[in-house]
């Protein structure tokens, strides 16, 4: 990468499509990564299942690769569960071994928090940006300090020690965003799309492209797009955080309208 001219140098691009999140997945194809926020920090809920499913299926049925994102272990900024726990649905989801669909775990993003890419850049740089923390400046606070919940294992986060972690919500899930657009990246896709609800996509402000050419290099052009489906009654409502959460075992046919179809290339249509 290095030996490449200014002009040919591999571009992050952002951008904040205006069409839902569901019209959106019709023009996804093999080179689309889509990442959905699937399991809650409380556990996987049946509303999530019955939103989601639709939505799984089309980007399946395209040829997309999809990311089921769990958010377990963010529930200990709630001053339950661990930083490791991860949620029984992911090896689950993974154990039905469906080509192009898989659970990850958010304890694998506090794990690399241990040990970012370049972490003086986001030290000195990213993390001292006011709009990072906008969007958690009205949440109430938790009562936690970032230092109870990361100790000495987590010298990027030092700085951040004694404030409330409610205040530095949105901070971490902007460097959520750059671990999550690393990951996918190792298997090269040419767009990542993070398939958002609401106001969430609030989370990623201007800098986002910048930050990942300073963190991430990458061999050719990358996408990222954050889509936005609208949900519930108000701006706060979440599918993976609403209702009862699932008892009993996930399968297949949750995921997937027709588990078993084998998906359509996108070139029967002419759309692509």
């Amino acid at each position: 990468m290095n030996s490449l001219s200014h002009e040919s140098t591999p571009k992050f691009t952002v951008s904040f499509p205006a069409p839902s999140g569901h019209q959106l997945a019709e023009a996804a194809d093999s080179d689309t990564t889509v990442y959905l926020w699937y399991i809650g920090s409380h556990g996987l809920k049946h509303e999530a299942i019955s939103f989601y499913q639709p939505h799984i299926s089309t980007l399946w049925s395209r040829g997309a690769t999809i990311k089921l994102y769990d958010l377990t272990a963010w529930s200990v900024f709630s001053g339950i569960g661990k930083l490791d726990h991860q949620s029984r649905h992911v090896a689950a989801i993974n154990l039905f071994a469906i080509e192009r669909i898989q659970a990850i775990a958010s304890s694998d993003f506090i794990h690399w928090l241990k040990k970012p890419p370049n972490p003086e850049y986001m030290q000195k740089t990213l993390l001292v940006r006011e709009e990072i923390y906008k969007l958690s400046a009205d949440i109430p606070e938790a009562g936690l300090k970032m230092g109870q919940v990361f100790g000495d294992e987590f010298p990027l986060l030092a700085p951040l020690q004694k404030l409330d972690v409610a205040r530095c919500y949105s901070a971490l899930q902007y460097l959520e965003g750059i671990y999550l657009v690393e990951t996918a990246l190792k298997t090269q896709p040419k767009r990542i799309c993070f398939h958002l609800v609401n106001h969430e996509r609030n989370y990623y402000p201007a800098p986002f492209a910048k930050d990942l050419t300073h963190l991430i290099q990458t061999i050719h052009d990358v996408s990222i797009e954050f889509w936005s489906t609208s949900y519930g009654e108000a701006a706060h409502h979440r599918p993976y955080n609403r209702g009862k959460a699932l008892k009993g075992s996930l399968t297949p046919n949750d995921l997937l309208t027709q588990p078993n179809q084998k998906p359509r290339s996108t070139d029967d249509d002419g759309k692509h």
